[in-house]
């Protein structure tokens, strides 16, 4: 298959992550780095040469896309480069903005209002009452958030559909940094001295706060000595629960006492004297920040009723060119079958649509 070429403008940390990124996929190859600064030209960065605007003079019918990293740009300076960049015929320009900018709010993308159906095909994306048009939609959001944006004949399937599915559970989770090292622990730490049938019970037949929870417990610096100053640790905590429980900043210390009571009886570390960060995140965040059915974490359970063809569609049986991604399709929750469901996706679109 013919890889996408493109230029990468600006060759700062954007740019350079933003080539971390491509380099990770098949289909892409990045031609060149191009800026303004000419101490920059002729050096490289990350095994490609940056080099001037001019590069694009002669190498304009190598290049099928322009990607500006350059997340300080101006408005005015941004044109500038846009205006220089059509002069060489070259249309897919696309501005990316930096990974920092996304983590810390800098770079904020509006919440979709409605997803416009015409035909019965999709026409665009409202935001802030503005409709975006598009030619097609692919949706890696949650599913049935994805369908709610729809008027309701629309929607293949319902809000009782989605309440009687089985769900994976939620989690609580305590993000902990710790001003002493933690000894007789390792990276990873599974706390199963409790009853599991119990807390199992606790999360799909009987839903509920766990009486005396397992947990997770991950000391990511024992592994990355850089994601912790020295002589401290970096670690989380993660409590499997069951979704749409009652969720309040009481009942998330009430556990994290729970926690660092066991840790403590059982490897002597005193979890509550050492911590110099303490962040908790719950269903609350799961719903606001991912829109997330009931605030489940991992999707659907694997049943057998919800399993391969079983499972919501990759391509809406009601609206033409609504593609849906991630935990909630074919083949099922976790990182990796996540992203194979985006090639599935992407396999789909191309017998479907050809060329877009």
């Amino acid at each position: 298959r013919k890889k996408i070429k493109v230029a990468i403008y600006g060759a700062g940390i954007a740019g350079a992550q933003l080539a971390e990124s491509i380099n990770l996929k098949k289909n892409f190859q990045i031609i060149t780095f191009i800026d303004d600064s000419p101490a920059l030209w002729g050096r490289n960065l990350a095994g490609i040469q940056i080099n001037s605007l001019k590069y694009l003079e002669k190498h304009k019918n190598n290049i099928d896309q322009i990607l500006i990293a350059i997340p300080s740009i101006s408005s005015s300076e941004k044109a500038r480069i846009i205006r220089t960049i059509h002069k060489y015929n070259i249309k897919n320009i696309f501005e990316v903005p930096s990974l920092d900018d996304l983590i810390t709010g800098k770079t904020i993308f509006d919440n979709i209002e409605k997803i416009e159906v015409q035909n019965g095909q999709v026409y665009g994306i409202s935001i802030n009452n503005k409709i975006h048009k598009c030619d097609l939609l692919i949706s890696g959001a949650d599913y049935a958030h994805t369908e709610k944006l729809l008027p309701e004949e629309l929607r293949q399937y319902t809000d009782k559909y989605w309440k009687n599915r089985t769900w994976s559970p939620s989690s609580l989770l305590f993000y902990i940094g710790l001003n002493k090292k933690i000894s007789d622990l390792d990276h990873h730490n599974l706390f199963f001295d409790t009853d599991f049938d119990k807390h199992a019970d606790e999360i799909y037949s009987n839903p509920k706060w766990p009486e005396s929870p397992l947990f997770y417990l991950n000391i990511t610096s024992k592994t990355f000595k850089h994601t912790a100053p020295k002589g401290h640790e970096n670690c989380f905590i993660l409590i499997p629960i069951a979704t749409d429980l009652k969720d309040n900043e009481d009942i998330r210390n009430k556990y994290f006492e729970i926690v660092a009571k066991r840790l403590l009886s059982i490897t002597g570390y005193d979890l509550k004297k050492h911590i110099v960060f303490k962040k908790s995140y719950c269903i609350k965040e799961f719903k606001s920040d991912y829109n997330s059915f009931g605030g489940n974490a991992y999707g659907l359970a694997n049943t057998l009723t919800q399993t391969a063809f079983l499972r919501p569609n990759l391509k809406s049986k009601k609206v033409k060119k609504l593609y849906f991604s991630g935990q909630l399709t074919v083949p099922g929750p976790g990182v990796p079958p996540a992203v194979v469901s985006g090639k599935l996706v992407a396999d789909l679109i191309q017998k479907n649509e050809g060329s877009v």
